[in-house]
């Protein structure tokens, strides 16, 4: 077909060149609509209509004889006509005429013929009014689509109003004798496979598959005389805007499960599509600042300069619910406000927004007759200026809400039209001399050229009048004003992420999980709509985990989106597929690749991606081939990827991941995730569970752990999919080995980090390998320890060893003495800790293995070293044990492995909190918050707290032990519970120190308690010690007591071999003897180990101690 014939056949040649400037080929002329016309330059109302009437004769033809648009680029995507199908979400009529049968026995047939073709005529009139797909006819039904071939924003809406003029029309039909004929329809919303060719010859259509359409046909046949029935999907969409009344769970004939099923009523009165659909309306978020620029403008024109502000923005951005603000802002103040809404079913329809409110304003129903009408306006336009009759008769004429008045066709058409401009235009200043008005016009993108040139004037009369004029429009279709000096364009940007997350939370009603949050940031793109559709999403998913699917299978755009979206991808005709591969790359593609996966020639190519970047789909950054794009929304491109069927998207994702293999190869950096996504998508679950592992692990060594689990997760999900058993056995083992340690990382004690070894433990077992299981072992030993079984960890550690030894091997040797002494340590045994640790160093030096750390979660030789220095400070050794913490900390800053270093400083922020160094102890434990929160080591992020408050509070910083104590809780919730008497030591001291010795007192019995049960006797002579010391000061405790305590500090101390517990348990009891008189005893007590300590070391403790035993006899 050629273009410029069809417009010379409708005497329309003056626009080829517009059609030609604009790229509207044979294929786009069906899709065109009236916004689209205004657009390229059909300005002239007359030719839009002729245009119009044209493009939905060209439709009707598509529609009988199913011919797919030819491709316009001279070489195909691959996409053979046949299989053009989508998945889309469409709104499906089905309409039925009732008692057909009966008729047909009782007319004669070429009656019956004239009825059914008057039906039909009344059907595709109204379905092609609406923007609809008539689908075919079936005798006394009919079948439409909305949403399809052409997407709108508003389809649900469209079908409500088709189905409703449809039956109004078939009521106005007679039978020859008179008999008043009824139609009934049915109208569903849902996913569907639409664009199948079926059928051969004349009989051959496109099929739509999916529930929608059997659901609209069952509703239909529930629906009463004259009646439209809608399913709940439907009704969601159209929430608001029309009267509803639900008919309660419904029946329906072949579905199992009744469903909801509710009467289609008129349009609901509201002053705005804004308030009509929210009923509720949140807090404004992220707008003071352009909401404060609304006020000002109303403050200068109350003062009487009149004011116009065209808000801008892209679909969803906000217009609507800033101008809420500003008349909430405004609820106080005396004005009048005068509202009006533009419509894309009334584009053409002079004045039609006009209409709209002065019915609103004037009480107009729609069942009032002429008389009533025309009083009611009368009634409302004198309060701001008289009219006459001929006036009044005018108005209600030319804005639709009576008929033409035949006296008014002698006056000439545009004179006719500027006596109502005038007359219009007089009412508001009527107005304005009374009160200030506020005139809101809402989507003035959507005005008809008569409206827009009403408010055009209207700027232009009221610059000295107490009038704000404020019109709202989307960007991509502005609305072309005069440059009037007051008329102030404000755009509104898109919101911050703080401001966007603040949205969802609002709309949930509490704090969403972290992971939650980002999707839905990241989806959202900074637009209020999405970002409330998103989250709305998230309440309707019954488990969060189902909304992570939903978003993982591209099933996560919100029903109310999908119009909005799918509409700007059709707008593109064969460009669109390329939109759709493009998407399959992701939202962010390179000119090269897409060039390669489309195998387009590159003229054709470049024409697509300058569609795709004018119609701002996408940025483009650069010229190609090196350009760079990126969707303008993420929520674009997923519309586009999931609106290809799956079997296409799968070959086209193998397409991507085979090209990018090549590249790869060939020595190009391509990232393990992206192939890893590409493979996953094309259904080449070996090949992306592989890729997975490769990325987890870079993961892993880049200290990334939440992504390299992520990654680990991706790839034990995708090996469900695998059906070689043996092969998914043996690529489950090597990820369940890579995550272990990464679990670790993140947490100890957590229950997945000891069910991730389990299970490969017992694919271990399967699959006969045995030289496997050491870092599982280490694990399951690390979960034992960090939950406080220090029992259980002593036999895995003592397991460990026997490997080792039946094996021969050194590392099982290193690992396992390191473990046992590890526990000894804790224990209290500090002989057998002090062995074992060294045996384990020893063993140490013959292991080379760079990697280890990673291997078994943290280097075991740089702990042992550590470890070692705890032990060694505990048996007075104290340069010693000082050097081996303190060449350990280097060594791990080397190594610079996330887990390793946490560990190192925790243990060496516990090592100085044990001397009394306060001020290391602050530095350390800032390291180590530092790092837990930076690498998102979760398990000591609140001990780091612990120990940084109370060495803060030790030297004096203003710290109130309860922060300390909620530190320590929130620790405790972690689940990580190895050392707790020692920290419940720690804050019970804070609590001695500022004199609250009852909760100082019950912390320490609490401690006491817990070192019995798990074992962690090398605490329990610190806690007695203090224990008796805080009763000493002041307590009521017998001194008795206190002394029997320090005794039994003195009595374990000695036991464990721990010289430091022992002589400070010495000097405390030898100064409660001393001032009780019994110098000699206290002498007898402290000597012995003063002269042990001599010359060990600097210790603050040994000074006391010796100062004490100097002014003793």
């Amino acid at each position: 077909m050629d273009v410029g014939a069809w417009l010379r056949s409708l005497d329309l040649s003056q626009y080829e060149q517009a059609f030609r400037d604009n790229a509207i080929d044979p294929t786009l002329l069906p899709t065109l609509t009236a916004e689209d016309l205004r657009e390229i330059g059909v300005t002239p109302l007359g030719h839009r209509k002729r245009l119009l009437e044209a493009i939905a004769a060209l439709r009707e033809d598509s529609a009988r004889q199913s011919v797919p648009a030819a491709n316009t680029f001279s070489h195909p995507v691959s996409i053979p006509p046949d299989e053009q199908a989508e998945r889309r979400q469409i709104t499906v009529m089905f309409v039925d005429l009732i008692g057909s049968t009966a008729l047909a026995s009782r007319l004669d047939p070429e009656e019956m013929r004239e009825l059914i073709r008057s039906f039909q005529d009344r059907v595709a009139g109204n379905v092609a009014r609406f923007d609809g797909h008539l689908a075919k006819f079936m005798g006394d039904g009919a079948l439409a689509y909305f949403g399809w071939p052409q997407a709108h924003e508003d389809d649900a809406e469209r079908a409500a109003w088709a189905g409703l003029s449809v039956v109004a029309a078939i009521a106005d039909l007679h039978t020859p004798s008179g008999e008043v004929l009824a139609a009934r329809a049915g109208i569903a919303t849902g996913l569907v496979v639409v664009g199948d060719l079926i059928g051969r010859g004349e009989a051959r259509e496109r099929a739509v598959v999916g529930e929608a359409p059997n659901h609209a046909a069952r509703l239909q046949a529930v629906a009463k005389p004259g009646t439209v029935v809608i399913d709940e999907p439907t009704r969601q969409l159209l929430n608001g805007l029309f009267e509803i009344e639900g008919l309660g769970p419904t029946q329906l004939k072949g579905i199992a499960e009744p469903v909801g099923a509710f009467t289609l009523g008129a349009e609901k009165v509201a002053p705005s599509r804004f308030d009509a659909h929210s009923a509720a309306v949140r807090p404004l978020v992220g707008r003071e600042s352009e909401l404060g620029l609304l006020v000002q403008r109303w403050r200068q024109a109350r003062a009487g300069e009149g004011q116009g502000v065209l808000l801008l923005g892209e679909a969803g951005i906000g217009k609507s619910r800033i101008v809420r603000a500003l008349t909430d802002a405004l609820r106080e103040e005396d004005y009048i406000g005068l509202r009006y809404q533009g419509s894309p079913l009334h584009t053409d329809q002079a004045l039609w927004p006009i209409g709209q409110q002065l019915a609103f304003a004037a009480g107009i129903g729609p069942n009032d007759d002429t008389h009533t009408r025309l009083t009611k306006l009368y009634l409302l336009l004198k309060q701001a200026a008289e009219v006459c009759e001929d006036t009044l008769h005018l108005i209600a004429a030319v804005t639709g809400l009576v008929g033409a008045d035949a006296g008014m066709t002698k006056h000439a058409p545009r004179q006719r039209l500027d006596w109502t401009l005038d007359t219009l235009l007089d009412q508001l200043l009527g107005w304005a001399r009374q009160r200030p008005v506020l005139v809101v016009v809402e989507d003035a993108h959507w005005l008809d050229p008569t409206t827009l040139e009403l408010f055009d004037q209207a700027l232009g009369r009221t610059a000295r009048m107490p009038v704000l004029i404020l019109l709202t429009s989307r960007l991509d279709h502005a609305p072309q004003l005069v440059a009037h000096p007051q008329l102030t364009r404000l755009t509104l940007n898109r919101l911050s992420r703080e401001a966007t997350a603040q949205i969802a939370t609002d709309v949930v009603g509490r704090p969403l999980p972290a992971h939650i949050t980002e999707t839905i940031l990241d989806h959202a793109d900074g637009v209020p709509l999405y970002a409330e559709e998103l989250a709305k999403a998230v309440l309707d998913a019954r488990k969060l985990d189902e909304y992570d699917v939903s978003v993982q299978s591209g099933t996560a755009i919100p029903s109310s989106l999908q119009g909005l979206l799918m509409a700007r991808l059709d707008r593109l005709g064969p460009a669109k597929e390329v939109a759709q591969i493009a998407a399959c790359i992701g939202r962010e593609f390179n000119h090269a690749l897409l060039a390669e996966v489309t195998a387009l020639p590159e003229s054709d190519l470049n024409k697509a991606m300058d569609l795709l970047a004018s119609a701002e789909l996408v940025f483009r950054r650069g010229t190609p081939p090196e350009a760079q794009y990126t969707f303008k929304h993420a929520l674009l491109r997923d519309a586009a990827h999931e609106s290809l069927l799956r079997a296409r998207r799968r070959s086209v994702h193998q397409r991507i991941a085979t090209v990018l293999d090549q590249a790869a190869a060939q020595g190009a950096e391509v990232s393990s995730e992206v192939l890893a996504y590409h493979y996953e998508e094309a259904g080449v679950v070996e090949a992306a569970t592989r890729q997975w592992l490769t990325a987890g692990r870079r993961n892993a060594h880049r200290a990334a752990n939440i992504e390299a689990i992520r990654c680990f997760e991706r790839a034990l999900r995708d090996l469900k999919e695998l059906s070689a058993a043996e092969t998914a056995r043996r690529l489950e083992l090597d990820v369940q080995l890579a995550l272990v340690p990464v679990l670790m990382s993140v947490g100890f004690a957590d229950q997945r980090t000891a069910e991730a070894a389990q299970r490969a433990l017992a694919l271990c077992e399967e699959l006969g390998v045995t030289d496997r299981v050491l870092p599982l072992l280490f694990s399951q030993f690390s979960y034992c320890t960090s939950s406080a079984q220090l029992g259980r960890a002593l036999e895995i550690a003592s397991r460990i060893v026997a490997l080792g030894d039946s094996s021969g091997e050194t590392l099982p040797q290193l690992v396992g003495h390191r473990a046992v002494g590890f526990c000894w340590s804790w224990l209290g045994d500090l002989a057998m800790a002090e062995r074992e640790l060294e045996t384990a160093l020893r063993l140490a030096g013959t292991v080379q293995m760079p990697d280890l750390a990673f291997e078994l979660g943290h280097d075991p030789r740089i702990t042992a070293q550590a470890y070692l220095g705890s032990v060694k400070l505990r048996l007075g050794d104290i340069t010693y044990a000082r050097r081996l913490v303190t060449d350990a900390l280097d060594e791990a800053k080397r190594l610079d492995h996330t887990l390793t270093l946490a560990l190192i400083l925790r243990h060496s922020s516990i090592f100085e909190a044990f001397v009394g160094n306060y001020k290391e102890v602050q530095r350390l434990a800032s390291g180590l918050r530092d790092i837990c929160v930076e690498r998102d080591v979760r398990q000591w992020r609140y001990l780091a707290e612990v120990m940084f408050l109370w060495a803060s509070y030790r030297t004096g910083e203003k710290v109130e032990p309860d922060r300390i104590s909620d530190a320590f809780e929130r620790h405790r919730e972690s689940g990580f519970l190895l050392n707790m008497p020692f920290y419940l030591l720690l804050v019970a001291d804070a609590f001695s120190v500022a004199e609250d010795r009852a909760r100082s007192d019950g912390m320490l019995r609490e401690a006491l308690v817990l070192a019995e049960t798990t074992g962690e006797l090398w605490a329990r002579p610190e806690l007695h010690r203090h224990r008796a010391c805080y009763a000493l000061t002041g307590s009521t405790v017998p001194t008795e007591r206190a002394e029997q305590w320090l005794s039994d500090a003195l009595h374990d101390a000695r036991q464990q071999g721990d010289r430091i517990a022992e002589l400070r348990a010495s000097h405390d009891l030898a100064r409660l003897w001393a001032e009780q008189g019994e110098r000699q005893k206290a002498h007898d007590l402290l000597a012995p180990i003063c002269r042990w300590f001599d010359r060990r070391g600097d210790l603050h403790d040994f000074d006391e101690a010796r100062a004490l035993l100097d002014t003793l006899p």
